[in-house]
């Protein structure tokens, strides 16, 4: 087998085929299911009372399970601890790093 994008050769170990439930479920209003497909289709009119329907239910709500599943982008106990120890005196500030910092960005400008 040849991959035809990165002309690798090669052989597919697995396949994997997603569920139907996840594609999007597509309908259209007016067009019968013995619609005849391709070029030769007959088109038809649309007009004010007709409309096209695209339902995608199925596909959002898998967007919106995987978007509650995955962890918070900022850990709110790091946040806490953090504000409760600045807010005590308790954190720890290291002077001698702060300026060796700044005096190098300065050295950057200059």
């Amino acid at each position: 087998m040849v991959d035809t994008v990165q002309n690798l050769v090669g052989t597919t170990s697995s396949v994997v085929v997603p569920e139907s439930s996840s594609a999007p479920q597509v309908s259209t209003g007016g067009v019968s299911s013995s619609a005849e497909i391709g070029v030769n289709a007959p088109v038809v009119g649309v007009t004010d009372t007709d409309t096209a329907s695209v339902n995608v239910d199925s596909a959002m709500r898998d967007v919106m399970q995987a978007m509650r599943d995955m962890p918070p982008p900022i850990d709110l106990e790091a946040v806490q601890r953090l504000r409760s120890e600045i807010a005590n005196n308790e954190y720890p500030v290291d002077y001698d790093k702060i300026s060796e910092a700044l005096i190098s960005s300065l050295n950057e400008i200059v």
